[in-house]
């Protein structure tokens, strides 16, 4: 490929993934529309924003398995018509059933492509500017997920919601036609011994977990938390997932490495995506709900309100790839938390009289802040331990942060319901009370993100992102000693950069290489 060919494998990772996050925030925007088309009941029966999020969470580690049994190029060109497909039923049904069929397959499509086109898009950048990868994974996935949001917003304006999942089905085309011509085969396929070791039990567990907790929050919007049905479906959902972290813990060749992630790093990253995600999910739910019922906002300036997130998502993104390499993930994350802190705080207080230059720069303040949380928290996770175990401990953290996340919207749609329901007064005094006690709970999200960041820059820097050639010629005539995982104790235990044959290493237990080869 040509010398830009980093840029492409971007391009390609944002149409893999970009259109099933922008599919899940934009379903969530517009459920009540779609409720209207297929019926409250059967809605709530099977939610097809749970199943997407439920299949999404679960097939992520299956990503690396199949890239290193088939390759890449095969499996985007398979992933990718299937999230066609999925999006076409939920665009033509009018039937729940095949709703949650489609949303099934955008959730599966995009689990399987997020593991597999993360670590190929880092390793596609020149060693010296791979602090470029981050402009990617924040402005095009997390800019995704911002998106979905406005374009949900807009379909909820204007009353119509079909035209989105053809939106979204017409992207991934484009990703398989930029896939054609420019994602070249790979070697794969594992020994024998590799590919018999298949952590079945570890498979089967996560689907028993994934099940029971759908079917929990099913039930949660029939009945409410006071059902028995309920609480016997979190009970067992939490005794199932407690059962898979312990298998997985002492299996050989785990589906979801958990003890690769029992490390400060990791876990203080997993917690601050989970808390970072939940959140912006939270603030956006208030923020949308009180300007369109509190504050009498005109249609085309709610929809301009929600595009200034995209400048937000722009900050965030060249902040944090100018940034990581040199304050690291803790302070990057405290910077970040501490807007959000900032941004809840003066919703807490906001007066009826706010003029529309107020609201917007809170929504750019938000994303910022959101986005560079995000940021710290991945990257942190990410390169908070032994190199050659980066693969799987990013899947492991993915997994898990996608699991909690997977009920969130459904519990902020319930709450906000049942706060208001609680309230004496008006409709609208309670809903504002409703809105007031979300912003509230964000309030609270925002200041544990404070606590974890201060706590992730207390482990110190980590491994760097990027290193000039320079960097590379002073590190030349030491000749470091290697530690029993093949990785230098100096790269596990200092802040030295990495290196491509680090990098390398960190994937050869998948048997995974670069798309082609990068210039040091």
């Amino acid at each position: 490929m040509k010398t830009k060919h980093y840029w492409v494998i971007s391009l390609l990772a944002v149409l893999a993934v970009g259109p099933g996050l922008m599919s899940n925030t934009a379903l969530s925007s517009v459920q009540g529309l779609v409720q209207k088309t297929v019926g409250t009941s059967d809605f709530t029966s099977v939610n097809p924003i749970l199943i997407g999020n439920m299949a999404f969470a679960l097939l992520v580690p299956a990503g690396p398995l199949l890239r290193k049994k088939f390759g890449a190029r095969p499996i985007y060109l398979a992933s990718l018509p299937v999230f066609i497909l999925g999006s076409l039923l939920f665009a033509f049904s009018s039937d729940i059933a095949w709703m949650a069929a489609g949303r099934f397959l955008q959730g599966a499509a995009t689990g399987v492509m997020l593991m597999i086109m993360i670590p190929m898009l880092v390793l596609s950048f020149p060693i010296d500017r791979r602090n470029y990868a981050l402009l990617v994974l924040i402005g095009g996935f997390y800019g995704s997920v911002i998106i979905g949001s406005i374009l949900g917003t807009i379909a909820l304006s204007y009353g119509h919601w079909r035209w989105l999942f053809f939106t979204f089905g017409t992207l991934s085309l484009l990703g398989v036609a930029v896939s054609y011509f420019f994602l070249y085969d790979e070697h794969h396929g594992g020994s024998e011994k590799e590919q018999s070791s298949l952590d079945r039990a570890g498979i089967i567990l996560s689907v028993c977990v994934a099940a029971a907790s759908a079917f929990t929050f099913i039930f949660l919007q029939k009945w409410g938390f006071s059902s028995g049905y309920v609480r016997a479906g979190f009970g067992v959902a939490l005794c199932l997932l407690l059962i898979l972290l312990f298998v997985e813990y002492k299996v050989k060749n785990p589906f979801i490495s958990i003890k690769q992630m029992l490390l400060p790093k990791p876990v203080l990253g997993l917690f601050i995506i989970a808390a970072g995600t939940i959140t912006v999910a939270v603030s956006l739910a208030a923020f949308q709900g009180l300007l369109r019922q509190m504050y009498d906002i005109s249609r085309d300036h709610l929809i301009l309100l929600n595009m200034t997130l995209l400048i937000g998502v722009a900050i965030a993104a060249i902040a944090s790839a100018l940034l990581y390499d040199k304050v690291g993930p803790g302070m990057l994350g405290i910077i970040g938390s501490l807007i959000l802190v900032f941004v809840n705080v003066q919703w807490l207080h906001m007066q009826y009289q706010s003029s529309l230059y107020v609201f917007a720069a809170l929504f750019i303040m938000l994303a910022a802040g959101t986005g560079l949380t995000v940021a710290a928290g991945l990257m942190g996770a990410a390169m908070g331990g032994p190199l050659p175990d980066l693969v799987k401990r990013m899947t492991a953290v993915q997994f898990l942060r996608l699991f909690v996340y997977m009920g969130v919207p459904i519990l902020i749609g319930y709450f906000t319901k049942k706060d208001a329901a609680r309230q004496n007064g008006s409709m609208q005094d309670s809903m504002m009370t409703a809105y007031h006690d979300l912003f509230l709970i964000s309030f609270i999200l925002s200041v544990l993100l404070v606590c974890l960041s201060f706590c992730m820059n207390a482990t110190g820097m980590g491994h760097k992102l990027a290193h000039k050639p320079h960097d590379k010629g002073k590190s030349a005539p030491e000749k470091p000693t290697v530690s029993a995982h093949g990785l230098t104790k100096a790269a596990v235990k200092s802040h030295k950069v990495i290196h491509d044959q680090e990098y390398r290493d960190a994937l050869r237990h998948f048997k995974q290489h670069s798309l082609t080869k990068i210039d040091t």
